[in-house]
C-alpha cells in the first residue's frame, strides 16, 4: 500500500522483498534508481580474478581499463555506476582523458545484438594510436577477439582453449548473479 502511495511501479515481486531491506534509496533527477557507491562484485583481467586493482595490474592495463570505462559511458544507470567506480577505485580522470583523446566513433554497431564500439585516437610519444573498445554481451564480443591483456600488461593470443576458459568464467559470473 505504501508503494502505491508513492506511485512506485514494481515489475518483479522479489524486488519488493529486496527493497524492504534497504534503508536509503537514491534517485536521479529523472526519478531513476541509482547507486553512487557502486562496488564491483568481481574484477577479472585476462584469466585472473583481481582482488586489489592497485597492486595487481600494470599501469598499461590500468590505463586501458580507465579508458574503456570512462570514454565508453553513455550516461545510463549502469554506466553512471561504472564511471563512479572508475573515478573512485581506478583513480580515473575523465576530463584528462577527453582532453587527450579524440572520439572517432562511439555508438551502436549491431543494435540487435546490443553491441557498441568506441574508437579513440590519441598521440603517444609523437605516434598516433587508435584504440577500439567494444561493449556488449560477452557471447557477442568474445568471438571478435584475437588477443587479450594479462594483468602484468603482456598481450596473449586468444586460442580456442583460452576462449573456452573465458566462456567458463563468464558462465560462472552469470550463474552467481
Amino acid at each position: 500500500k505504501k508503494m502505491k502511495f508513492f506511485s512506485a511501479m514494481i515489475q518483479k515481486l522479489s524486488t519488493c522483498a529486496t527493497l524492504g531491506l534497504v534503508t536509503t534509496i537514491c534517485l536521479t533527477k529523472t526519478s531513476d534508481l541509482t547507486m553512487k557507491h557502486a562496488e564491483m562484485a568481481e574484477v577479472w583481467i585476462g584469466l585472473n580474478h583481481i582482488k586489489d586493482i592497485s597492486q595487481e595490474i600494470s599501469g598499461q592495463v590500468l590505463g586501458k581499463l580507465q579508458e574503456a570505462v570512462c570514454m565508453n559511458s553513455s550516461g545510463g544507470q549502469i554506466e553512471d555506476s561504472l564511471l563512479y567506480w572508475a573515478q573512485q577505485v581506478l583513480d580515473a580522470d575523465v576530463d584528462d582523458m577527453y582532453r587527450n583523446s579524440e572520439i572517432l566513433h562511439n555508438g551502436p554497431v549491431d543494435r540487435e545484438k546490443d553491441q557498441n564500439l568506441l574508437v579513440l585516437k590519441r598521440l603517444e610519444e609523437k605516434q598516433e594510436i587508435l584504440d577500439l573498445h567494444w561493449r556488449g554481451p560477452p557471447d557477442c564480443i568474445l568471438p571478435q577477439c584475437s588477443k587479450y591483456y594479462e594483468a602484468d600488461g603482456t598481450m596473449q593470443a586468444l586460442d580456442e582453449g583460452k576462449r573456452a576458459m573465458f566462456d567458463k568464467i563468464v558462465e560462472q559470473i552469470a550463474s552467481s548473479n
